[in-house]
């Protein structure tokens, strides 16, 4: 437990592929939050961990598939509500599509609990923000969904420029 109390869920669709180590070492390296890493399917990596959250066991095709198309789940509701969570981070724009309706559909059962989605995208750039920044390049976002999910964020915001990548 942190010192300030806040837990965040850090949210990947395939929790952990071995080449996003940046993922492992944001959730490690957390100092004032309390980090919870889950996903929908475990990959074996050597990024593993015995702590990370899955939410669907290999033989449940048919069950994360549901949630992958329909975007609700009540095992992803059921944790994300019970889990006392300040904030969701995914760290990639689709993973953000699929997590997002469910916080939003959490914040609308009670105005006491709205849980706040930050996405970490690198190949994207909200429209918004890149106008008001004039070394900004501007990508189109590879998926519909994630152009749909960024234009109905609430406060976009930017991370990082992607200078050095």
């Amino acid at each position: 437990m942190t010192l300030n109390g806040r837990r965040v869920a850090v949210w990947r669709w395939r929790w952990l592929p071995g080449g996003e180590t940046f993922v492992r070492n944001h959730v490690t390296s957390l100092r004032r939050w309390e980090a919870v890493p889950f996903g929908a399917k475990r990959v074996d990596s050597p990024l593993a961990a015995p702590d990370d959250v899955i939410l669907f066991g290999p033989r449940e095709r048919l069950t994360r598939g549901l949630f992958d198309v329909t975007g609700w789940s009540p095992r992803v509701r059921r944790f994300l509500a019970d889990g006392d969570f300040d904030l969701v981070h995914a760290h990639f724009g689709l993973d953000a599509v699929v997590i997002a309706l469910i916080c939003r559909r959490l914040g609308g059962l009670s105005h006491q609990y709205l849980l706040p989605v930050v996405i970490l995208e690198i190949e994207v750039v909200i429209r918004s923000v890149a106008r008001s920044m004039s070394s900004a390049v501007v990508q189109r976002p590879r998926d519909s969904r994630t152009a749909d999910r960024l234009r109905s964020a609430g406060r976009p915001i930017a991370v990082s420029t992607g200078e050095g990548w």
